[in-house]
């Protein structure tokens, strides 16, 4: 706020959270959720690199003052097998573990792309049904946050983990 109590202008990356009439973005940096009095025509999941400002007087809903970039982040759930590395990685995983690999692009060969991979470990025997379900949930705002262009998700059944990677590139 500045010194006469009124709320700035707040730029930055959201992702459209509904979209109707009106629209409700959430802050990918902050988690800030803002309601939009009027939707530009924002579509739920795109992610927007926009510039809003309070509407007068109460400064409660915001408009949208400029858009630099909109765009959707595909998820995919591939039936391609982990690679080598990652099946190391996700291996050593216990059940709700996690870790993160950077990859920079030594991967490539076995038809995985740049980006950052997160491997999480789930109860042998439902890799695939646990990838399905983060495909169903909200990886768009993590995505959004790693400015990637896509992610895919690629699991282990017998070894009980899933690989999210991030696309960048």
């Amino acid at each position: 706020m500045d010194d006469s109590g009124n709320s700035e202008e707040v730029t930055g990356r959201f992702v459209v959270d509904e979209a109707g009439e009106s629209a409700i973005v959430r802050d990918v940096a902050s988690g800030q959720v803002f309601t939009l009095a009027d939707n530009p025509g924002f579509e739920p999941g795109a992610v927007v690199d926009a510039t809003l400002s309070p509407r007068r007087p109460l400064g409660v809903a915001y408009s949208v003052v400029s858009v630099a970039a909109t765009r959707t982040i595909p998820v995919t759930v591939s039936e391609t097998a982990p690679t080598e590395r990652v099946r190391a990685a996700g291996s050593e995983l216990a059940v709700g573990e996690s870790m993160r690999l950077d990859d920079g692009g030594e991967d490539e060969s076995e038809g995985e792309g740049m980006g950052e991979i997160h491997v999480i470990g789930v109860e042998s025997g439902r890799a695939s049904e646990r990838a399905q379900e983060l495909a169903d949930g909200s990886l768009t705002e993590a995505a959004a946050r790693h400015d990637a262009r896509g992610v895919e998700l690629r699991w282990d059944e017998s070894a009980g983990f899933v690989s999210v990677r991030y696309l960048r590139g």
